[in-house]
């Protein structure tokens, strides 16, 4: 009895140091060890000590990924590339997804633009590739251009232009949802030049656009003189176009069919 009563007391005394360390993965591990003695009980000592270790390591790679989703704000945080829809209807194919999978344009620094009309899927494809990097280990955020724009002209007027773009500098990908959805003004314009500065070289870029990138140049700057020629659009595309792959995405359905609001497919 005292030695039942000392191996009690051990567990108890090694389940308070884990819960002093916060290492509930090893906590809860080490739980199911001692209530399965019958199963645990032949392995050797380093074999259930490497089972303690790997259920923490699982435990904290689990809760990593979760704050990079979370911090991410995916338009469709359930979006993953294996649940894009890939048939004879749309220009999407495996060997593309795959490609993306391996989220080697984030490590060269390349861009992305996602084009096609609405209910093509863009969007959910651009999520579906920032979990993919989230997965990888990136860090991600994805924000509406409009969205964007706003908040930096509000901090330029406040002077807190640098707190604000600054911020968004962490990130190894960007993601610019509704990209030139409406023409921006030259003031909109110039925060797009800024951020746009900001990132190249230090992230990479996708960009959710219904437009081609050849009618880009008429929607930035857009209240110049029409016909005259603009700097401003010049120096924005230059900056992207030539580190960018074009993506351009038909669907003879719209893809919100296939999928319900959370972005998980639909079981209609």
């Amino acid at each position: 009895m005292p030695e039942k009563a000392n191996v009690n007391n051990t567990a108890d005394d090694i389940l308070k140091v884990f819960k002093e360390l916060r290492l509930g993965g090893m906590t809860d591990e080490f739980k199911a060890q001692n209530n399965d003695l019958g199963t645990y009980g032949a392995m050797s000592f380093s074999e259930r000590l490497l089972k303690i270790c790997m259920a923490e390591k699982e435990k904290r790679d689990r809760n990593s990924l979760a704050a990079r989703l979370k911090e991410a704000k995916l338009i469709n945080p359930m979006a993953c590339l294996e649940n894009v829809v890939v048939d004879a209807n749309r220009t999407l194919n495996m060997e593309l997804l795959t490609s993306l999978a391996t989220c080697k344009f984030i490590s060269q620094k390349r861009h992305i633009s996602l084009e096609g009309a609405t209910g093509t899927g863009k969007s959910y494809l651009a999520s579906a590739i920032g979990n993919a990097a989230c997965r990888n280990h990136f860090k991600v955020r994805c924000v509406r251009l409009p969205d964007l724009l706003n908040e930096l002209l509000v901090a330029r007027r406040q002077g807190e232009t640098n707190i604000v773009r600054d911020s968004y500098l962490k990130y190894d990908l960007m993601i610019f949802d509704d990209f030139l959805l409406m023409p921006i003004t030259v003031d909109y314009t110039f925060e797009l030049l800024d951020i746009i500065n900001a990132c190249l070289g230090k992230c990479s870029m996708i960009f959710c656009s219904q437009y081609p990138n050849t009618e880009w140049y008429q929607r930035i700057d857009s209240d110049r003189t029409a016909g005259s020629d603009s700097t401003l659009a010049e120096a924005v595309l230059d900056r992207i176009i030539h580190h960018m792959d074009v993506i351009t995405i038909s669907s003879k359905q719209s893809m919100r069919s296939f999928y319900d609001p959370s972005g998980e497919p639909s079981k209609k």
